[in-house]
């Protein structure tokens, strides 16, 4: 089963929860405030469970581009073979997301 992130309209948390794909729902009730939380578009496309890494092929580079990129940008991360980039978290994703002009505040 997949996991679907929801953000809650009130306080702003992010919560991941695991639904079948038939009966993912499109809001669920906030764990943290108990307010309204939407489904929301996850750019994550993969997880490793144990360590909770999660790679970015949307933040993604050609792996030529790697040492280059390592060197403008010391603290990301790539895999070697696919070019994904290392996500550490929720909030390092709109860090990036906001880097490379995806959001816009």
């Amino acid at each position: 089963m997949p996991f679907y992130d929801f953000e809650c309209e009130n306080c702003n948390k992010v919560t991941e929860e695991m639904f079948s794909i038939a009966k993912r729902p499109s809001y669920i009730p906030c764990p943290n405030c108990g307010g309204k939380a939407i489904r929301i578009i996850s750019r994550r496309v993969a997880t490793n469970a144990e360590s909770r890494v999660m790679w970015s092929k949307a933040f993604g580079i050609h792996p030529d581009q790697i040492p280059e990129m390592e060197q403008r940008f010391p603290g990301d991360k790539y895999h070697p073979v696919s070019g994904a980039m290392r996500i550490k978290g929720y909030q390092h994703q709109k860090q990036i997301a906001k880097r490379l002009g995806m959001i816009i505040d």
